[in-house]
């Protein structure tokens, strides 16, 4: 055009003579042109030379890979890198009119079509279902594909209410969608987390995770519904903390933020045979340096299945510990450690303690593995089969919490055990409680009959432990005998003296 060529002309002169830069020009074919343009100023000619080189492919490329960046390839909704672009930019206000509102949605039985007919029908159905949502979509909102079968939502400057009737709107939108493959027909439905973007959110990690954390609780609450995050909702709140927990766990098996305690056992009848503890797992917190107990993350673990993993941390650690002190090996009587149901029950967890304990050559017979009443007993047979398959390479066998589930009481018979440990409900302040005193006693006359030894638990004061030993129970455990210690203080390399002082502790 004849304007913007006068531009550009005006630009030369004797002291900068060259001037290049890409711009568009119009073809005699009417159309427009992305060009590289070279002018050169020839004064003693009295001309100006240009070249011109057109880059219509390139920016065609171009213009093709910025929108890959940003869209999904199976559904060519905007992906999660953009969604994270586009909060990030509305969040520090860069972008106006700004996202009032986050949703979060994470589909339900999408896995039973994958599983049952394959990931093409999968990738169909999500293909399927994105251009659904797009039609329900009010104006202005984007719709992104953020993972596997999860998608999110961004709404433009509405309210609460509004927000509310939208999220409401897409899961309804999906409850009523149906997908066929095949003449077979699916549907699936959807959980939705709800997040106001307000001034409590600082950042696109935090909105993307308190979604998230909103949408999973949807999930564990029953499914196919909405559920908007609120910060001082303590449900959610624990379900944040949950889930914070499984990034920390595999952190701390990959890291190596776990360590093994031991606490121990000390002998009540008769003569001390040798050191006798039992293993407890503790987490050091990487941030602190504080140790944290399993209470504060067994269940974020069983939630989530992460269980098994730590059980196999836990056996190959203490096993390789066993094998790297062979001194303290030779002085120990029995080492106690706990086992979950997922481990228990699973056949390639027992070939691992069995290769393990073969590779290292350790003596099985000096291992004891505890399992709870409700584990053993749930599956009466099912648990008489793996204990009895346990006690096959050499291990000892101990129920952990007797008496919790006092109902059980007649099944201890059935079971093929070594030890029972007689919960701490009874045993804490027994000395003053003769109806706890009856039935402790009971329980050391029923195990005595069936040959199996005995241990209290939670004995944290010397009367408690006078009035233990004088029920006949073979041993004892809990504060009073030693608190939990790094089992790091018992190698062979160790000082001696803590290794001495176990020693009178145990006598």
């Amino acid at each position: 055009g004849a304007e913007q060529w006068a531009e550009q002309v005006a630009q030369l002169h004797n002291e900068q003579p060259a001037i290049s830069q890409e711009c568009q020009i119009h073809g005699r074919d009417g159309q427009s042109h992305w060009v590289y343009l070279s002018l050169h100023l020839r004064p003693t000619q009295d001309c100006i030379e240009g070249i011109v080189v057109d880059l219509s492919e390139r920016r065609v490329l171009e213009e093709r890979l910025q929108y890959l960046a940003a869209h999904d390839s199976l559904t060519g909704l905007l992906n999660r890198r953009e969604l994270e672009r586009l909060l990030r930019e509305s969040l520090k206000g860069q972008s106006k009119p700004r996202y009032s509102h986050l949703l979060c949605l994470d589909l339900d039985q999408f896995k039973q079509v994958n599983d049952l007919c394959g990931h093409s029908a999968g990738d169909q159905l999500l293909r399927q279902l994105s251009s659904h949502l797009l039609h329900q979509l009010p104006r202005h909102a984007e719709l992104a594909r953020i993972g596997g079968d999860e998608f999110a939502v961004l709404l433009r400057e509405i309210n609460n209410a509004a927000a509310l009737e939208h999220a409401e709107s897409l899961r309804h939108c999906v409850e009523q969608f149906v997908f066929s493959w095949q003449g077979r027909p699916f549907r699936v439905q959807a959980s939705i987390g709800l997040l106001e973007l307000d001034g409590g959110v600082s950042d696109w990690e935090t909105a993307l995770n308190w979604a998230d954390s909103a949408s999973q609780l949807a999930k564990h609450l029953g499914r196919n519904r909405v559920q908007q995050f609120n910060p001082a909702d303590g449900v959610l709140l624990e379900h944040q903390r949950q889930l914070q927990w499984i990034t920390r766990l595999r952190e701390a098996i990959e890291l190596g933020h776990f360590e093994l305690f031991y606490q121990p056992v000390v002998a009540l009848q008769g003569a001390n045979d040798g050191l006798r503890y039992e293993v407890l797992l503790r987490y050091r917190d990487p941030h602190s340096g504080e140790w944290v107990s399993p209470g504060q993350f067994l269940g974020a673990a069983e939630r989530y299945g992460f269980l098994g993993a730590i059980d196999r941390w836990v056996v190959m650690r203490l096993l390789q510990w066993l094998a790297d002190n062979p001194r303290h090996v030779q002085q120990l009587a029995q080492v106690n450690f706990n086992l979950t149901a997922s481990s228990l029950l699973n056949a390639h967890f027992h070939e691992m303690l069995h290769s393990e304990l073969l590779r290292h050559n350790l003596p099985a017979h000096k291992l004891c593995i505890e399992v709870t009443e409700m584990v053993a007993l749930g599956e009466l047979g099912v648990s008489s089969q793996w204990i009895k398959q346990l006690r096959s390479l050499g291990l000892k066998v101990a129920l952990d919490d007797f008496g919790s589930g006092f109902a059980s009481y007649a099944y201890l018979r059935h079971l093929p055990l070594d030890i029972v440990k007689i919960d701490g409900s009874f045993i804490s302040g027994i000395e003053a409680d003769p109806i706890n005193q009856a039935m402790v006693g009971s329980m050391q006359q029923i195990a005595s009959q069936l040959g199996l030894s005995t241990v209290a638990e939670f004995v944290e004061t010397q009367a408690t432990l006078d009035c233990v030993r004088g029920l006949g129970l073979d041993y004892a455990q809990g504060y009073f005998i030693g608190h939990p210690q790094p089992l790091t203080q018992l190698s062979d390399t160790a000082d001696a003296e803590v290794q001495m002082q176990l020693a009178l502790d145990s006598q």
